[in-house]
């Protein structure tokens, strides 16, 4: 599972609510724990949906 620290107070300043970092919660700054997970996401996909190996 991927999914942001939402907790009160979190380093990353997400929502208490937030769930995903691919729409509202999305974040541009190096460092920040957000494009790291959209990065975890898109290999997942890439992974699932890509061309077929061989």
């Amino acid at each position: 599972m991927i999914e942001p620290d939402s907790s009160r107070g979190n380093a990353g300043g997400f929502a208490e609510s937030a769930h995903a970092v691919l729409t509202t919660e999305v974040r541009d700054r190096p460092g920040h724990p957000a494009p790291a997970a959209r990065e975890r996401v898109a290999a997942f996909l890439r992974g699932r949906l890509g061309p077929a190996a061989g």
